[in-house]
């Protein structure tokens, strides 16, 4: 039942009850769920050791501490509980998955569900784009100033509720891109139409017309990152710049430029977001505290965004969700070093199969659907939303099932490898800013 919940929930978050009135609104729909989805899922949180040790669930618990400690330490006890509240939606996501999926099976209906799920707004808001079904609901006309006057509109689709800003929608429809090809098939010709590349296709489409900039970049990534193991790196840079000058040529930005120049805004917010980090570097500025110290405007960056308002404290556990995540589903990706056999070794069919629980695609899906969050995350202040937490949890249900089949070996690196890549984010940041 847990399972099933889950997946209601998770459905319901993305197309979001508000599309279907205020009045499904004022009954609180997602909270009830939320409720009842944690009194049934109890027990796997508390009596199951597979959630406990995912390192990722300690830390995620170790982020939610530095949130309330970034409060308490300017001064505002009760914005501890405030901001508990408003990341509550994030952390359950999460969580739920993380306790109920549990099995192959189930880790593959629930990427049937994301995936439809997207498709069903991303479809939603073509017919807004096209046909104006749902009026300014779906389509957003986006304002294009030269010297502070407004010299264009152009239309960005975009989906409900924590969706309704085109570059939160442009973000999950790429992390649910990668997703698509978990089922495909080899030698399936027509069950690879329906199921991969007509979706595939819809979800490109729709990136398309959300004109986000911080998309492009992703799409550049996750598509290097996608032919880098099949081709030679120096032909695949290529093949992706040639690939982002073609985006470009067919007005994917929608008229603006990608320079330096372009982004003086996201720049000078990357300089105000440093600022803050020296005047609190230990617990930041405060959980939503830096549109405050910013005009009213946000931080452009994940990571400036964290350290900004949660200092080191919230930061380095944040991007010690990432690294990992990340290793987890390099270490299950990696073949194992086979054992000589024994006599004494069970070597049926059904042992060997045992090895190998998570087919290697669905393994490689989940971790570009991972990197083209981080990618995006580059130029969007997501280090709260739902769709960073979606896919942790996602990774985390993965890392934890394949495990299952046999110990995999762990390495103790990723302190460090946190700790480095921080610092090499950090100093690269402020070398952009000082640079500009």
């Amino acid at each position: 039942m847990g399972f099933a919940l889950t997946v209601c929930y998770i459905v319901l978050t993305i197309i979001s009850p508000g599309q279907f009135g205020p009045a499904v609104v004022d009954y609180h729909l997602m909270q009830v769920l939320a409720g009842v989805i944690c009194a049934v899922s109890l027990p796997e949180l508390l009596g199951h050791k597979h959630v406990w040790s995912s390192v990722q669930a300690l830390l995620l618990l170790g982020f939610s501490l530095a949130i309330a400690l970034s409060q308490a330490a300017n001064g505002w006890l009760g914005g501890a509980v405030q901001s508990w509240v408003l990341f509550l939606p994030a952390v359950s996501v999460f969580f739920f998955i993380v306790a109920n999926v549990t099995t192959l099976r189930r880790l593959r209906i629930l990427v049937g569900a994301i995936v439809g799920a997207c498709l069903f707004v991303a479809v939603e808001a073509m017919f807004g784009y096209y046909a104006g079904f749902g009026g300014d609901t779906f389509v957003l006309q986006r304002a294009i100033y030269f010297h502070d006057r407004v010299v264009m509109h152009f239309p960005q689709i975009r989906g409900i509720g924590f969706l309704n800003d085109p570059n939160d929608f442009a973000q999950i429809l790429i992390v649910a891109l990668p997703l698509v090809f978990v089922f495909w098939r080899r030698r399936r010709l027509a069950d690879n139409l329906l199921l991969a590349l007509v979706p595939s296709a819809l979800l490109l489409w729709a990136i398309y017309l959300t004109h986000s900039r911080g998309a492009l970049l992703g799409l550049a990534v996750l598509a290097l990152m996608a032919i880098r193991t099949k081709l030679p790196t120096t032909l695949s840079i290529v093949l992706v710049a040639a690939l982002v000058m073609t985006m470009l040529a067919f007005d994917f930005a929608g008229g603006r430029g990608i320079s330096i120049s372009d982004g003086e805004d996201r720049l000078e917010a990357w300089s105000n977001g440093l600022q803050m980090f020296k005047s609190a570097p230990v617990f930041g500025v405060g959980f939503g505290a830096f549109p405050e110290h910013n005009n009213y405007l946000t931080a452009h960056n994940s990571l400036v965004l964290c350290l900004a308002e949660l200092g080191l404290v919230g930061s380095t556990v944040w991007v010690a969700l990432l690294v990992t995540t990340a290793l987890g589903l390099n270490s299950i990706m990696r073949p194992q070093t086979p054992q000589k056999p024994s006599d004494d070794q069970d070597q049926t069919p059904a042992a060997k199969k045992k090895k190998s629980l998570v087919p290697p695609h669905w393994i490689m899906a989940v971790h570009l659907s991972l990197v083209s969050f981080i990618a995006t995350s580059w130029f969007l202040s997501r280090s709260y939303s739902i769709t960073m937490y979606l896919i942790l949890g996602l990774a985390t249900a993965t890392i934890a099932i394949q495990r299952s089949a046999g110990k995999i070996r762990d390495h103790k690196r990723w302190v460090l490898l946190t700790i480095t890549t921080e610092a090499a984010a950090i100093l690269f940041i402020y070398g952009v800013v000082r640079l500009r």
